[in-house]
Order: C-alpha cells, then sequence, then structure tokens
C-alpha cells in the first residue's frame, strides 16, 4: 500500500469514525444506541458505552500490533446540545494486550487486541492486579 493510498484510507476512516460520532449522539426514535462490543476486523467499530460516556473504537494491524484509534465523550440529555467533551485517544497495543477506559467512579470497560492482531473486543473480564511479591 502506498503511502498517499494510507493517508487517504486513514482520512476516510477517521471521517466515518465522526459521521458515526455524531449519528450515536442523535437518539433514533427513543431507541438506545447502537453497541457493538466485537469482536472486530481491522476498521470495523467498537460501539459502547461506559457509565456516562460513550466509546467509538476501531483498529488497523500495525508491524503485528493493534493501532487503536477511539473517541471518548459524555452523554447527552440533549441532542441538540452540541458535544464539547470528546477526547481522541490512539494506543499501540500488543496482541492479548488491553486497555482501559475509564468513566466517573469505578466504572471502566477493557479494549483488548486480539491474537496475532486480527481483531479487537471488548472484554468483560474482571482484572485484578496480583500483589508484588517481597524479595528478601
Amino acid at each position: 500500500m502506498t503511502r498517499s493510498t494510507r493517508i487517504q484510507l486513514l482520512s476516510f476512516v477517521t471521517a466515518g469514525a465522526f459521521v458515526a460520532l455524531a449519528a450515536a449522539s442523535i437518539p433514533a426514535y427513543s431507541e438506545e444506541p447502537s453497541v457493538n462490543r466485537g469482536p472486530v476486523k481491522p476498521y470495523e467499530p467498537i460501539l459502547t458505552a461506559v457509565g456516562t460516556k460513550r466509546v467509538i473504537a476501531f483498529f488497523e494491524p500495525n508491524l503485528g500490533r493493534c493501532a487503536v484509534k477511539s473517541v471518548v465523550w459524555d452523554i447527552r440529555d440533549d441532542p441538540a446540545e452540541p458535544v464539547s467533551s470528546a477526547v481522541q485517544l490512539r494506543v499501540s497495543l500488543k496482541p492479548l494486550q488491553i486497555m482501559n477506559v475509564d468513566a466517573s467512579g469505578n466504572q471502566t470497560i477493557a479494549l483488548k487486541c486480539g491474537y496475532n492482531a486480527l481483531t479487537f473486543s471488548v472484554v468483560d473480564e474482571e482484572i485484578v492486579a496480583a500483589p508484588a511479591k517481597n524479595k528478601r
């Protein structure tokens, strides 16, 4: 893939993510917003919520890793109110590595790069940090 083709593709995908962001913020006939917790293939969106925040995330394979791009914003009661809280996140995950997205309080979702960086999904596993062992 040439550099200009890759730039055009990334521009298209980014524009698509923001269109999805705008569409997700407008309720369709008072139904719940779309949810897709994966697993997804490259360039397919994860659409979910955590606490009072909505999340759109997708990935592209990059040298055996998941190059993740996501947007997180506050859910608004009034869809006419502009979204000013949106934050874009970019991170490169190794296969099976997890990225946490936190909301207020103790609400968190975990996004996981799949085996060989071929998929990406929200995982429901509870992640518990193991206590450090004392070395004497």
